[in-house]
């Protein structure tokens, strides 16, 4: 089988038409039409549904795509270990990663990252985590910055940051740096994030296990952005609970902790075992791991 046919077959399924594809592959859509009309006669079945402009993958496209992806891969695999003597330290790095960690934490990485190593730059997608572990599993992303989830057979993960949950008020306030008790915090009118937030559940569990739930507060405000709850605590409107990473002198906060409260939160870095690292993206992911919370 035409290892030149199978490149073109999952540019073709990353791009969804074949005009992209050709685009991409630097050759004419004629010649990408052609190429995929050899592989599906090859095959014995067609791979795409022509709809429009656009093509989706056939029951039988779904089926080949992962395997045609595995042997591209593993010929990638083969000619980067013959090459291995060769690494290039210059490119960029695809990262997904959910709101939190690479909004707050990716950005303290990288302050280091980046004096070693001018030549390599990123891109970024903010993506909530389980999105950003299926874009690695599928080789569209090279690294994942994620909260905790199920992680999917084709992936690991290793811990990267374990990071201390805290209260938090308007700066000046006379809670600032001491503990509370729980029967006072639930006097406050509370700010939080919407369900479905990794934040909302590590706090909900928290409380859950002391006796209590979201229900006994008086929550004022649901709100979907860590930023965001942060400038409506620093206007007086309530307390919140955010990640102590997300925090900086900037927000003019002040943190508090809760009498037998103790919530944390883990960030990993997500991996696929079956990539072949380019040289720029081995480095970044040894640099990871060498600050990984389990070394």
């Amino acid at each position: 089988m035409d290892f030149h046919r199978l490149e073109i077959f999952v540019e073709v399924v990353k791009k969804g038409t074949f005009s992209r594809a050709a685009v991409s592959l630097f050759l004419t859509q004629p010649t990408v039409s052609s190429h995929i009309a050899q592989l599906e006669r090859e095959v014995g079945s067609p791979l795409f549904e022509r709809r429009g402009r656009k093509v989706v993958l056939t029951p039988a496209g779904e089926e080949f795509f992962p395997i045609a992806r595995d042997i591209i891969n593993m010929k990638e695999k083969g000619l980067e270990q013959i090459s291995r003597f060769k690494v290039e330290t210059k490119g960029t790095i695809e990262i997904a990663a959910s709101s939190t960690p690479g909004t707050y934490l990716l950005p303290r990485l990288l302050g280091s990252f980046q004096k070693e190593n001018p030549d390599i730059s990123f891109s970024l997608n903010l993506t909530p985590s389980q999105k950003a572990r299926e874009l690695v599993a599928s080789y569209q992303s090279d690294l994942g910055l994620t909260g905790e989830g199920e992680l999917g057979k084709d992936l690991e993960q290793f811990l990267l940051y374990r990071d201390k949950m805290v209260g938090i008020i308007p700066g000046g306030h006379p809670w600032q740096g001491k503990e509370i008790e729980i029967k006072d915090f639930l006097e406050k009118p509370l700010i939080v994030p919407q369900p479905g937030s990794a934040t909302r559940k590590i706090l909900s569990d928290g409380l859950a296990s002391r006796g209590f739930s979201l229900e006994n507060f008086k929550v004022y405000l649901q709100i979907n952005s860590l930023e965001g709850i942060k400038n409506h605590v620093r206007q007086g409107l309530g307390v919140g609970v955010i990640s102590s990473v997300a925090l900086n002198k900037a927000d003019e906060l002040g943190e508090f902790f809760i009498k037998g409260l103790d919530l944390y939160r883990n960030f990993y870095v997500v991996y696929n075992p079956r990539r072949v690292f380019p040289g720029w993206v081995e480095k970044f992911f040894l640099f990871l791991k060498e600050r990984s919370e389990l070394t």
